[in-house]
């Protein structure tokens, strides 16, 4: 999906045909239903969880960067000279 939001343009057209039908819209709708979508799913997860007495997972956007850092570069450490 990250290399599908950095290559398609947020306001480039996407075209859905069914049949007849067809329904036009812009990228950016795509893009944020993605990230609604993994909220709904991590929301579900997290209440299943909860009601059966059983701690939830860090499942946020924060916790899948640390567990995959050499996906997304990330780092951490002192600042040299306190700075």
């Amino acid at each position: 999906m990250l290399d599908t939001v950095q290559r398609v343009p947020p306001e480039a057209m996407v075209r859905e045909e069914e049949g007849e039908l067809f329904v036009e819209y812009q990228a950016r709708h795509l893009f944020i239903q993605t990230v609604d979508h993994g909220i709904e799913h991590r929301t579900n997860i997290t209440t299943i969880l909860s009601g059966l007495g059983l701690p939830a997972p860090e499942v946020d956007g924060w916790a899948y960067m640390w567990a995959h850092t050499e996906r997304f570069g990330a780092r951490e450490g002192k600042v040299a000279d306190g700075k």
